[in-house]
């Protein structure tokens, strides 16, 4: 699967988000304002959400989040491989 980078819009919520991220890495999940702190194997994964209007799609609305995946250089393929396992974790309907 290619890596989709860092930034994304989502089609769900905060709390599918960390239930998500709680999924992928349990007790490692810190909560914050902008979003939420992962530790991974001693390196940190910061996960800004910044909540956009609802898609709507005729009388669907779909809630809507921008996603940005910040981590340090020395952990980039690393990082990587993480997020391309959250984007497989998180594809609904067989993509």
């Amino acid at each position: 699967m290619p890596l989709f980078g860092e930034h994304r819009v989502m089609a769900c919520t905060r709390v599918e988000m960390a239930r998500w991220l709680n999924e992928l890495a349990p007790g490692r999940v810190t909560a914050s304002p902008a979003g939420f702190e992962l530790d991974i194997d001693g390196w940190s994964l910061k996960v800004d959400l910044t909540e956009l209007e609802p898609r709507r799609f005729g009388l669907v609305k779909l809630a809507a989040l921008g996603v940005h995946f910040h981590y340090p250089e020395s952990a980039r393929a690393a990082a990587h491989a993480w997020i391309e396992r959250f984007d497989r974790h998180t594809m609904r309907g067989g993509g």
